[in-house]
């Protein structure tokens, strides 16, 4: 029965995406879709190669917390399988994350390879959420909005900035100190089980502070080429160098949309509106945001192929089942 229910769910996922894209390219129109693909062109594989920096920085941010890494190919190889799966599964990177560590058994010790990837999803997070911030920020400062949109990006504004500082809150503090939060979680949670995940994610934390810098470095970098990919497609686009300034709240745009609708593989259709409104309210040509979106879903596709074909030779192809 279970099993019925996701299979249902992941249907209606999916004739809602579809539905999504088909209506994006209907209102942005066929030609216009065509006419922007030739003037992208052989930049594509320019995008694409960009692209692959970002998935190494996060794969380097990760292998720099371990204390004995694997060879740089096996954590390559483990990324590659983790954003395959990751991008197929409407779970996301509940799916994904794992399949990281799956990946990895055998080749390493998966012990310390899981902490530091828990680590550094942290910071992850929270270098998604300071770069949402900035984006929200610079589209209040620097754009003319609506007045109802203006409330709505300044309470998601707040919002993300009390998760910024919640993320730094449960980094800095020290279970000891005050106590663990979760002693005030309902008795009947496994709160003595998640204790010791705490303790133990506390203690690797704390091992690994001689390594942060480097990761978070990396972690920038991995933002840093985001805004790069967008600006390159909206130069290609336009034929001119773009705003900087509308490269990162469009990069900053999708991350919003990657973090809100993770459970639709590929978020295919929903990024296509949504970079479109967001290229509207920025007053770009019509079909750009539908472009970039399409532009994306070239690459994700191109790394998804390549992380099955690593999945494959693997063993690990029942990964791909929906559990």
């Amino acid at each position: 029965m279970p099993s019925r229910r996701v299979s249902l769910s992941g249907i209606l996922i999916a004739i809602f995406a579809l539905g999504l894209f088909i209506y994006a390219l209907q209102r942005v129109g066929t030609a216009e879709i065509l006419a922007g693909l030739r003037q992208i062109g052989w930049g594509l594989p320019a995008i694409v190669a960009v692209s692959g920096v970002r998935l190494a920085a996060r794969t380097l941010a990760w292998r720099a917390l371990m204390t004995t890494p694997p060879p740089l190919a096996t954590m390559a190889g483990a990324t590659l399988a983790g954003e395959a799966v990751g991008n197929l599964l409407p779970l996301g990177p509940l799916a994904g994350e794992p399949a990281k560590i799956g990946y990895l058994r055998g080749r390493g010790p998966v012990a310390d390879a899981a902490a530091a990837l828990g680590l550094e999803n942290v910071f992850y997070s929270l270098t998604i959420a300071t770069v949402i911030v900035a984006g929200m920020g610079l589209l209040v400062l620097t754009v003319a909005l609506p007045a109802d949109l203006r409330v709505i990006a300044m309470i998601a504004l707040v919002a993300m900035l009390g998760m910024v500082a919640a993320i730094v809150f449960v980094l800095l503090r020290r279970p000891e100190q005050g106590g663990s939060m979760l002693a005030r979680l309902p008795r009947w949670l496994p709160v003595a089980r998640l204790e010791a995940i705490e303790s133990k994610a506390y203690a690797f934390y704390a091992s690994a502070k001689g390594r942060l810098g480097r990761m978070v470095a990396l972690e920038a970098m991995f933002h840093v080429f985001g805004v790069a990919e967008v600006y390159l497609v909206l130069w290609l686009l336009a034929g001119a160098p773009p705003s900087l300034v509308h490269a990162f709240i469009l990069e900053s745009a999708g991350r919003v949309i990657n973090v809100a609708f993770r459970f639709v593989p590929m978020r295919v259709g929903v990024e296509e509106v949504g970079a479109e409104a967001v290229a509207a309210v920025l007053g770009l040509a019509t079909g750009t945001g539908v472009l970039l979106g399409l532009t994306r879903k070239v690459r994700v596709l191109f790394w998804t192929a390549i992380g099955v074909a690593v999945i494959a030779r693997r063993g690990m192809l029942s990964d791909l089942r929906a559990p």
